[in-house]
């Protein structure tokens, strides 16, 4: 009998040092939810009718942890899920062509499609929204999850339903190697004074395309310029506080604060590029393009012209784990340079103008901006 407590008791020390290391003093603070989590799955075991698989089991515990958390930016991600948010932020992927963002209502919509992708050729347009993805529903499902599913080998054929007005349209589309340009520009030939920078998607090598971009601008001759920030629905952090050093002056771009009420500022060493900008936003305006545009705005190194910006003050940041699969949470808000803490809530521009028509009439108000601006 001694010797039976005496090993009985050796397992109990085992358990609750296994138990602490594995979970810490979270877990021994909840020791019966733990407890009773264990109760359930071997509940599972013993008693369940039907055949399943324990993996499944602890994947959608995973995932229903997460999804508890209430926050459609905290997803638990497999490991294609995972493995397309590791080809997405290098800039070169396999996929359908297009840039995406949410909607208002929490839909994934087409941003623009990529020029000469397949999606663009097939006939998708912007703002149509991702209705299904091969017949499956996009409801209620996370950006990187509609995005991973659009994803696939090369060749394969996938079938894309957009929503367009009230009226529901199928794509049969063939996906390919799409290389990613997020940055685009020009000399508008309205005013050669005037440089034009388009950025798509904040993507790790974004900031070196546009100063690469920018450079050529100015040797061309521009006095001012304008950046396009429309249907931008974020990305990297660090390329988004990269371009805007090359613009604010001395002081800070950001201010990133943690959970613990910790902050981190941001700042540039001064503007290399001195001259009128103004920035073109709108509802799809999001995230990184919020840091660019609030930076920008709040030191007055230029002027917002558009509609108000979609309000994602939250970072994330993303645990890539040793199995392929990963977690990403939302850990930090970020703060203007002013403290405005725009989340839920947008950036309002300096001048608000909507697109009427057909007629690009925010690009048009921004030219006629500049062109006061600029000495003649």
């Amino acid at each position: 009998m001694k010797k039976v407590l005496k090993t009985l008791l050796c397992l109990i020390l085992c358990f609750c040092v296994t138990f602490t290391g594995v979970v810490g003093t979270w877990g021994l603070l909840h020791k019966d939810e733990v407890f009773k989590f264990a109760y359930i799955a071997n509940l599972i075991k013993s008693n369940f009718l039907f055949e399943y698989q324990t993996d499944d089991l602890i994947e959608g515990a995973i995932t229903g942890m997460v999804e508890a958390l209430d926050d459609p930016y905290s997803v638990y991600m497999d490991k294609d899920t995972t493995e397309q948010m590791y080809e997405s932020n290098a800039g070169v992927f396999g996929g359908i062509g297009i840039y995406a963002t949410l909607n208002d209502d929490g839909r994934v919509i087409v941003s623009s499609p990529i020029k000469d992708g397949p999606s663009e050729k097939a006939g998708i347009e912007a703002e149509d929204i991702i209705y299904a993805v091969d017949d499956q529903s996009t409801e209620g499902m996370d950006l990187d999850t509609v995005v991973a599913m659009m994803r696939g080998e090369v060749g394969t054929e996938v079938k894309i339903t957009v929503k367009r007005g009230d009226e529901l349209q199928d794509f049969t589309i063939t996906r390919a190697y799409v290389d990613e340009q997020t940055v685009s520009s020009q000399v508008l030939a309205a005013d050669k004074r005037i440089g034009y920078i388009a950025i798509s998607k904040f993507s790790e090598n974004t900031d070196e395309a546009f100063t690469d971009q920018l450079n050529e601008l100015i040797d061309q001759g521009i006095q001012s310029l304008i950046i396009d920030l429309r249907y931008n629905g974020g990305g990297s952090v660090d390329a988004a506080c990269n371009i805007a050093a090359l613009m604010v002056p001395e002081g800070p771009i950001v201010q990133i604060v943690d959970n613990k009420g910790s902050s981190d500022i941001i700042k540039s060493p001064g503007a290399q590029f001195k001259a009128p900008i103004a920035v073109l936003v709108n509802e799809y305006s999001a995230s990184a393009s919020e840091i660019l545009a609030g930076a920008l705005q709040d030191t007055k190194a230029a002027n917002l012209i558009g509609t108000t910006t979609y309000g994602k003050g939250i970072v994330q940041t993303v645990y890539f784990l040793n199995d392929g699969t990963g977690v990403k949470l939302t850990e930090k808000k970020y703060l203007t340079p002013n403290g405005n803490d725009i989340n839920k809530k947008g950036i309002e521009p300096n001048v608000y103008v909507e697109i009427k028509g057909d007629k690009d009439t925010q690009l048009d108000f921004a030219v006629e901006y500049l062109k006061s601006q600029m000495h003649n």
